[in-house]
């Protein structure tokens, strides 16, 4: 090696990694200086910088190299043995069952999207031996079930922290926010159901809510986390700008009501792209009281699918 030579990595220890792997040392021959170590940035998307290290030339360096290029000198003019083929064994061939037959079921990921809704195989229709009770104490079961995910455990409203709460939800949500609008200034109160809602405010709200509401989403998310860090009780936190959280509600609810009538009318089952458990809640409570349907969450963590079923019977009775 004539020259210095530099490597990158997410971290300095990934980037000496890769020149022990590129050079053929170890790392007690490698001689290197740190030049920088990198930064993950906000949400690992602004602000992201690799660690990059300087690696100086050594004379473990360059017998390592030289001991590469003889070793594959050595190599050349050699002409690999053919092994034998072994002879296939005869194997009688038995009848494919119909199951043998199916393809494979796809396991492509899909896009957070929580308003694009799309059809269910109707493989996973509901059996038909189920009674309409036991449908709704599946559907009471899976709306609890979303509620306890995201809602506090007790309401706010006594709580003697709550002040300092606010205070620490709005300088998270402005941190953050201002990372990509300089401008953002925050404010903090209380709804009905005792949850905290930091109001973002810019020039440009749509910058702060992103694509489908992804940005605000990740920033409620990070600001949730910091403010239940050290409290035994959780308390619910909303972000919101330019009056998303309204809209989206509304948006949500009308979806809802348009796919609930679909898969009444088709009797087919359709989902809803995977939501986050607020979202998903209020899917669950504008079709709760729909005649001829029902619905379920489907998968695990903090994104799932939310699948509207038709009642059973009623797939039979389209057919």
């Amino acid at each position: 090696m004539n020259s210095n030579v530099e490597f990158e990595g997410k971290t300095a220890e990934d980037a000496v990694e890769l020149a022990c792997k590129e050079l053929g040392v170890s790392k007690k021959q490698l001689k290197y200086d740190v030049l920088s170590y990198g930064s993950t940035g906000i949400f690992g998307l602004v602000g992201v910088k690799k660690a990059r290290i300087r690696v100086y030339p050594s004379a473990a360096n360059a017998e390592a190299k030289k001991g590469r290029k003889s070793g594959a000198a050595k190599g050349k003019g050699r002409k690999p043995k053919k092994a034998a083929e072994p002879k296939p064994a005869q194997v009688e061939e038995e009848p494919a069952t119909p199951e043998a037959c199916e393809p494979a079921a796809e396991n492509a990921p899909e896009p957070v999207e929580a308003t694009i809704a799309e059809e269910v195989p109707e493989t996973q229709a509901p059996q038909e031996d189920q009674t309409a009770l036991e449908e709704a104490q599946e559907m009471e079961a899976d709306l609890a079930d979303d509620a306890d995910e995201n809602e506090p455990n007790e309401a706010a409203e006594d709580d003697p922290n709550l002040e300092q709460c606010m205070e620490l939800a709005i300088e998270a949500s402005v941190t953050m926010a201002r990372t990509i609008a300089e401008e953002a200034a925050g404010k903090a109160s209380q709804n009905e159901d005792g949850d905290i809602v930091v109001t973002l405010e810019c020039e440009k709200p749509a910058v702060l809510i992103g694509r489908r509401g992804q940005t605000l989403d990740a920033i409620q998310y990070l600001v949730e986390k910091i403010v239940n860090r050290a409290r035994s009780k959780k308390i619910r936190v909303r972000v919101d700008a330019g009056d998303y959280l309204l809209k989206r509600e509304e948006s949500l609810i009308k979806q809802a009501k348009r796919l609930g009538a679909k898969v009444r009318k088709s009797g087919k089952p359709a989902s809803f792209s995977p939501m986050s458990a607020h979202d998903r809640r209020i899917v669950h409570l504008a079709l709760k009281n729909e005649k001829g349907i029902r619905t379920q969450s489907k998968g695990n963590g903090y994104l799932r699918k939310l699948v509207v079923f038709p009642q059973r019977g009623q797939a039979k009775k389209q057919s």
